[in-house]
C-alpha cells in the first residue's frame, strides 16, 4: 500500500469530507423568499383601496408622462417595453401599427391640443391608448 501524499491540490485525509455525512448538515432554509418573488409580490400590490396595482400605476405614470409631457426618456422606455413584450415588426401580428410612428402622433395631436386650447383628447385617441391595458 502506498503512501498518501499531501500537497497541492490533494488536502489531508482528515480533513476531506467524509461519505455519508453532508457537506452543509443544516441544508437550506425553507420558504426564504428570493429578489425575484419580493419584487413580484411588490408589483402586485395594489395602490391604496383600488384594485389598480402598483405596476399597472407605474405604467400608467410613464404613459401619461410620454403622451401628455412629451418626455422622452419616458417615450424611450415604453417602446423598449413595448418591443421587448410585443415582439417587432411582422411577429406582432396584432394589427397595429409601428410604434415609434404611433407615439409621435400621439405627441403631435397633444401639441396641437395645447396650442388650441383644446383640453381633452378625442375618442379615437382614448380608445388607442387604452387598448393595450393591462386591466382588460
Amino acid at each position: 500500500m502506498e503512501r498518501y501524499q499531501v500537497g497541492y491540490k490533494r488536502p489531508p485525509k482528515s480533513t476531506q469530507f467524509q461519505p455519508g455525512i453532508s457537506g452543509n448538515p443544516k441544508g437550506r432554509p425553507k420558504d426564504v423568499p428570493n429578489l425575484k418573488t419580493v419584487l413580484l409580490a411588490a408589483l402586485a400590490a395594489s395602490v391604496g383601496k383600488s384594485k389598480t396595482t402598483v405596476l399597472e400605476a407605474m405604467i400608467a405614470g410613464v404613459t401619461e408622462k410620454a403622451v401628455k409631457e412629451g418626455d422622452l426618456g419616458a417615450t424611450k422606455l415604453l417602446l423598449e417595453l413595448y418591443l421587448k413584450i410585443c415582439g417587432s415588426g411582422s411577429e406582432r401580428g396584432n394589427g397595429l401599427h409601428d410604434p415609434v410612428d404611433f407615439l409621435f402622433q400621439k405627441l403631435e395631436e397633444v401639441n396641437r391640443r395645447d396650442l388650441t386650447g383644446e383640453n381633452d383628447p378625442d375618442e379615437a385617441t382614448k380608445r388607442a391608448l387604452t387598448a393595450g391595458s393591462p386591466s382588460e
